[in-house]
C-alpha cells in the first residue's frame, strides 16, 4: 500500500509534455471573395436592407443587412447578368447575355430563367430591364455595335413585341420615370431616344458636345428624374487627348439634350456607366478606368458635378440609393456602400480578384502587399489574416507596380501614370510624392529604398525613353534623368548607396557606381530578347536578376550578366533571396528555386498555383511568399510544432488515467 501511494503522488505531481509535427508544404492563404474576372453590373434594393447585386457568370447576390455582407443566390444561368429591378419586395427580374431573364416572385428565394426567344439576336445581351406592374414590362437589348432593340410585354415576360431596332449601334441604357414615359441611350451621342406611350420612341437631335474634339460620344447610362427631368452621362478620356466625361441633360422628356460643360477643376476624364438621382437635385454618376474609380456628385440637378473621393481602384458600373444610403459595384467583384450621401464609403467585397504584383515584409509581423488597380493588402499577424484596401492619392487609384516598405509605418508605390505616392501611417492614407501623368505612355514600374529619405524609382516616358528618378528627401523633390535608356526600365536595386543596377525592356540593362548619378550600360549574354522584369543584390558583387525566359547573374556588381537557366519558358516577373543560398524567382506557371547561391535551379511550381504568378518575397522568419492573378497567395511554411502538456492529475481526478498509454516506461 505504501508502494501504491507514493506512486499515486508521483502520478498527481506529474505533467508530461508531447509535441506533433505538422506536415509541410505549400498553402494558399488568400483566394478572391469572388472569382478573379468578376465584375458586378448593377445593384438594387428594395429597402434600407435588402438588395441585390448581379454580374460575371451568372452571379447574383443578396443582401439582408444594407450591403455590409452578400450571400450568393442561385440564378440559374452562367450568363452574364447585366441588370436588375425589383416592382417590389417579392418580384424582380435580373437580365443578361444570350437573351436571358431570370425571375423571382418570392423575394429572390428561388429563381427561374428563360430565354426572350422574341428578341431576333439569338446572342443579344438583354442591358436594362423595367417593369411597371406585373404585367407591363421593357426590355433593351443589344448585339454587338449591330442591332439595339426595345420590346415590351403585357404578359409579365411571356411574351415581347418589338418595338425598336437601332441598326448598326448599341443600346446602353433605358430609364423610365413613369409607365410609358422612358429614354434609352447608346452609342454616341446621336444615340438618344424617348417615348411617352411606351410604344413609339423618337430619335432626339444630335447635341453639341461643348467645343470639345471628341474620338467618340458613347452615352452609358441615364436616369429620368421625372417626366420632364433626365440626366445621362458617357464616354471621357485621358489616353485618346483630353476628352471630358460627357454629361447631357434634358428637360423635355428626352426630346432634345444639352451638354453640360464642367468646370475646368471638376472634369473627369473617364467613362461614366451608372447614374443615379436622389432627388430632384440631387444624384451621381460612377465610372473610372485605370487610373481608378469615379464618383462625381451633383447638387443642382445634374448642370455641375464634382468629383468626391471613391477610395477604390476599379471601374463601376453600378449605383442605386435610398434616402442617404448609396451602393456602387464594379469590376474586381467590388461592393461598396455609402451611409452618409457619398462622404465615406466602406468595401464590403474582403478580397477582391485583383493580381498581386509586389510583397513586402517589414517586420516579423507586418507585411503588405500591391497589386492591379491599385489594391492594397496588410497584414499584422505575419501574414495570418489580411486586409484589403485601395491605395488612393489625389483621389487616383492606379495600378500598384512595385511596393517598398522602409519599416511598418513608411512605404512607397511605384505606380502606374508615374505616380507615386507616399504613406506614414502603415497604409491608412496616401500622399502622393510623385505626381501622376495624363499620358498613357508615362509610367513607374520599380522602386528601391535604402531608408527613409534615398530612394530611386524607374519606369518609362514612352515606350523609348527610359527614366530614373531619385529622391534624398523621402519624395519631397526628385531628381530626374529621362533618356537613360531607349526602352522601359522595370526594376532597380541597389547594393549600397552607390552601386546599383536597372534593368527593363528588350534585354536593357544598366548599372552605377555612383548611386545613380551616372549610369552605364551593362551586358547581357545567354539571351538575345525579351523584357528584363527584376533584380535583387546579394552583395556589392553578386546580383540576380530575371525576365522572360531567363534568369540572370552578375558577379561584378551589374557591369555584366549571363543567363543561367535558359530553360525557362514563362515571363519570370519577381525574385527574391532569403539569404546567399535561397531564392525564387516566379512568373507565369513557374517557379524556380535555387538553395545553392544561384548556381542551380529548379522549378517547383506547386500543383495548388493554377494562375499566372507576379511576385515573390521572403517574410522576416524566411518563409517565401508567392502571389498571382486574381489575389491569389501562396506560403511555404515549416512544420509548426505543437507542444502540448497533460496534466495526470486530472486524469486520475476524473478516471481517464492509463498507465500503459500516459506513461513511457
Amino acid at each position: 500500500m505504501k508502494a501504491l501511494r507514493i506512486l499515486s503522488v508521483t502520478l498527481v505531481t506529474l505533467v508530461l509534455s508531447s509535441t506533433i509535427i505538422f506536415a509541410q508544404g505549400w498553402r494558399q492563404v488568400v483566394s478572391p471573395t469572388y472569382p478573379s474576372g468578376t465584375t458586378f453590373y448593377d445593384v438594387y434594393f428594395v429597402n434600407s436592407t435588402t438588395g441585390w447585386v448581379v454580374g460575371s457568370n451568372g452571379l447574383l447576390l443578396r443582401s439582408i443587412d444594407g450591403g455590409m455582407t452578400w450571400t450568393e443566390q442561385t440564378s440559374n444561368t452562367t450568363n452574364t447578368l447585366y441588370a436588375i429591378y425589383f416592382l417590389d419586395a417579392n418580384t424582380g427580374f435580373a437580365v443578361g447575355g444570350n437573351r436571358t431573364l431570370v425571375k423571382t416572385t418570392d423575394g429572390g428565394t428561388t429563381w427561374t430563367v428563360s430565354e426572350a426567344t422574341d428578341i431576333p439576336d439569338a446572342s443579344g445581351s438583354i442591358k436594362s430591364v423595367y417593369f411597371s406592374d406585373a404585367n407591363n414590362g421593357w426590355i433593351m437589348s443589344s448585339l454587338s455595335s449591330t442591332n439595339g432593340r426595345i420590346l415590351h410585354t403585357t404578359n409579365g415576360g411571356t411574351s415581347w413585341t418589338l418595338d425598336l431596332t437601332v441598326s448598326a449601334k448599341n443600346l446602353n441604357d433605358m430609364h423610365f420615370s413613369a409607365p410609358n414615359k422612358g429614354v434609352a441611350v447608346g452609342k454616341d451621342a446621336g444615340t438618344l431616344y424617348s417615348t411617352t406611350d411606351g410604344i413609339a420612341w423618337t430619335l432626339a437631335p444630335t447635341p453639341s458636345l461643348g467645343g470639345f474634339s471628341y474620338t467618340r460620344s458613347d452615352i452609358r447610362g441615364v436616369y429620368m428624374v421625372n417626366q420632364t427631368t433626365a440626366v445621362a452621362v458617357g464616354w471621357g478620356s485621358f489616353a485618346a487627348g483630353l476628352q471630358p466625361s460627357i454629361h447631357l441633360n434634358t428637360t423635355d422628356g428626352g426630346a432634345n439634350w444639352t451638354y453640360m460643360t464642367q468646370a475646368e477643376a471638376n472634369r473627369s476624364y473617364d467613362n461614366l456607366y451608372g447614374v443615379w438621382f436622389k432627388d430632384a437635385s440631387n444624384g451621381y454618376c460612377v465610372g473610372g478606368a485605370l487610373r481608378g474609380s469615379v464618383v462625381e456628385k451633383t447638387t443642382d440637378g445634374g448642370v455641375n458635378w464634382t468629383i468626391l473621393n471613391a477610395p477604390f481602384g476599379v471601374t463601376l458600373y453600378g449605383i442605386y440609393g435610398l434616402d442617404s444610403k448609396v451602393w456602387i459595384c464594379g469590376g474586381d467583384g467590388v461592393i461598396a456602400y455609402s451611409n452618409d450621401d457619398g462622404n465615406t464609403w466602406n468595401l464590403s467585397t474582403p478580397i477582391p480578384a485583383a493580381s498581386l504584383y509586389s510583397i513586402n515584409f517589414t517586420s516579423p509581423s507586418t507585411g503588405f502587399i500591391g497589386g492591379f488597380d491599385g489594391l492594397f493588402l496588410k497584414s499584422t499577424n505575419s501574414g495570418s489574416n489580411w486586409k484589403a484596401s485601395f491605395a488612393v492619392a489625389n483621389k487616383l487609384a492606379p495600378n500598384i507596380n512595385e511596393i517598398f516598405f522602409v519599416n511598418d509605418n513608411v512605404g512607397y508605390l511605384a505606380q502606374s501614370y508615374r505616380m507615386v505616392s507616399k504613406t506614414t501611417d502603415g497604409g491608412t492614407t496616401w500622399n502622393t510624392v510623385l505626381p501622376d501623368s495624363l499620358s498613357s505612355l508615362t509610367h513607374s514600374y520599380g522602386l528601391f529604398f535604402l531608408n527613409e529619405n534615398l530612394g530611386w524609382v524607374v519606369g518609362q516616358y514612352s515606350s523609348s525613353i527610359g527614366v530614373v528618378h531619385k529622391t534624398t528627401d523621402g519624395g519631397a523633390t526628385w531628381t530626374s534623368s529621362p533618356g537613360v535608356a531607349t526602352k522601359a526600365l522595370r526594376a532597380i536595386a541597389f547594393a549600397n548607396a552607390n552601386v546599383g543596377a536597372a534593368v527593363g525592356a528588350t534585354i536593357t540593362a544598366l548599372y552605377t557606381t555612383n548611386g545613380g548619378t551616372t549610369w552605364n550600360p551593362a551586358t547581357v549574354s545567354g539571351i538575345t530578347t525579351g523584357d528584363i522584369r527584376d533584380v535583387v543584390y546579394i552583395n556589392e558583387s553578386l546580383a540576380f536578376a530575371c525576365g522572360a525566359k531567363m534568369i540572370l547573374k552578375s558577379t561584378n556588381g551589374g557591369t555584366s550578366w549571363t543567363n543561367i537557366v535558359p530553360t525557362a519558358t514563362a515571363t519570370l516577373y519577381s525574385i527574391a533571396f532569403k539569404d546567399a543560398n535561397n531564392g525564387f524567382a516566379a512568373g507565369g506557371n513557374e517557379l524556380w528555386q535555387t538553395t545553392d547561391g544561384g548556381t542551380t535551379w529548379n522549378n517547383v511550381i506547386d500543383s495548388i498555383m493554377t494562375s499566372t504568378l507576379y511576385a515573390v518575397a521572403y517574410d522576416k522568419a524566411g518563409n517565401p511568399w508567392v502571389g498571382g492573378l486574381g489575389s491569389t497567395l501562396f506560403t511555404f511554411t515549416p512544420p509548426p510544432v505543437v507542444t502540448f502538456q497533460v496534466n495526470m492529475r486530472v486524469k486520475i481526478l476524473e478516471g481517464a488515467f492509463n498507465p500503459a498509454e500516459d506513461l513511457l516506461y
